[in-house]
């Protein structure tokens, strides 16, 4: 009994404060955001990114961050790729969709197909996420 009573305290108090299990708006986004230097994260996510295409510029600004979600963009630019992005995170994904949708390839735990035209395919596009975090699987983020 002293349990129940203990538990309906907390739930009395939960509510008072205006939060429930469902409700994160509470939360901070910035506070979520990574520590690490837009610069750095570039460097990073170009290295990754270089392992299967060289010819690829990547700018980290963290003001595309909008709305709690990532976003990046790409642009060709002299021939070469630029990958404009949210953050490193957001980059290589960004990467991975070029890859997969102008070039056809495909880079999964037993599977590198990642074709190497004379000439990078034309982009010029801005893509959103659909959610806020999206981290489980994503192949690249392991390299």
């Amino acid at each position: 009994m002293r349990a129940v009573a203990v538990l309906l305290s907390l739930l009395v108090c939960w509510d008072m404060l205006g939060a429930t299990p469902l409700h994160l708006d509470y939360l901070d986004p910035v506070k979520l955001q990574t520590r690490i230097s837009p610069d750095e994260q570039a460097k990073a996510a170009a290295a990754v990114i270089h392992r299967y295409e060289p010819r690829v510029d990547v700018e980290i600004d963290p003001l595309l961050f909008q709305q709690n979600k990532d976003a990046f963009s790409l642009r060709m630019l002299e021939g070469r790729l630029n990958i404009k992005a949210s953050s490193g995170v957001a980059a290589v994904w960004g990467f991975n969709y070029y890859l997969k949708k102008y070039l056809g390839g495909h880079v999964s735990w037993r599977i590198q197909r990642v074709p190497r035209p004379v000439d990078l395919p034309a982009a010029n596009e801005t893509v959103t996420a659909n959610d806020r975090f999206r981290y489980y699987q994503n192949v690249y983020s392991l390299l």
